[in-house]
């Protein structure tokens, strides 16, 4: 039985959206497809989007053209620039199988980092515990992929691999950097979230045109956006305007305040 990496098929109708509350006990359809077969549920599941936010458009035009031409796009800002909900929105807005990893430091351990890629029921997670006893970091992350690829080799899959500075103080994080540059697995895609540039000179790969890159300048949330989401929620726009000053153009940080004004009306 091959690694199951499940669609979210939801697709919200507008540019601008006030998403539902989630509900944990709900067994919704929109719940079961954000979840992948393995591991916990912090780590697998599609994160909701903030209550009140904008639909950019332009930059899920933007990862989409990346991801044709590279096949991975990694996505640098610090907490609160939109990393996540950008690729939350990406990922629900998308038809592609989609296996979310939410890292913690404990996947700086090799095995734990493994684990994320492989169904405890399946064949693929016996063949990736084999692969852990590899002395060659960069053969060991070749193989897990093309094993990854071949087993989903009818569908195209993307992994998003959230707080990657998490894991780079680990040993193979370089290996694994390369491996996800040099993939050479038509089926797989990676987005990667990092508050911080990965240590090694990525900037050799973008000018290779090997890796898509989004920086927090990218990322920089404009009054005009400020000004769409305050219309749509019907916020005072002079006080709506003073708290997008106080954001400093962070997407997060102005949903924050906004939602902390408006409450749970």
């Amino acid at each position: 039985m091959p690694v199951r990496l499940l669609a979210y098929e939801e697709d919200f109708p507008s540019r601008l959206t006030k998403s539902a509350p989630y509900n944990s006990s709900s067994g919704s359809k929109n719940q079961t497809n954000n979840r992948i077969a393995h591991g916990q549920k912090t780590k697998t599941t599609i994160p909701d989007p903030p209550k009140y936010f904008v639909r950019r458009n332009h930059l899920n035009r933007l990862i989409e053209e990346m991801l044709e031409k590279f096949k991975n796009v990694l996505i640098l800002g610090r907490s609160g620039t939109g990393k996540t909900s950008l690729a939350t929105d990406f990922c629900r807005t998308h038809q592609t199988n989609t296996l979310w990893i939410n890292l913690t430091f404990s996947d700086k351990r090799l095995s734990n980092f493994l684990n994320h890629f492989s169904d405890e029921s399946d064949k693929l997670r016996k063949k990736i515990k084999s692969l852990k006893k590899l002395n060659n970091f960069t053969r060991l992350f070749e193989e897990c992929f093309l094993l990854l690829a071949e087993e989903t080799r009818r569908d195209q899959n993307l992994i998003v691999l959230d707080n990657l500075h998490k894991i780079y103080e680990a040993d193979w994080f370089q290996d694994f950097f390369r491996s996800v540059v040099y993939s050479i697995s038509d089926n797989l895609q990676f987005i990667m979230l990092s508050r911080s540039n990965p240590p090694l000179p990525t900037w050799r790969f973008r000018s290779k045109q090997m890796l898509g890159v989004i920086d927090e300048r990218t990322l920089l949330f404009t009054q005009k956006e400020a000004i769409e989401l305050l219309t749509t929620c019907k916020f005072d726009m002079k006080i709506g305007l003073q708290l997008y000053e106080q954001s400093n153009g962070k997407i997060g940080r102005f949903s924050k305040l906004i939602e902390s004004r408006l409450g749970d009306t």
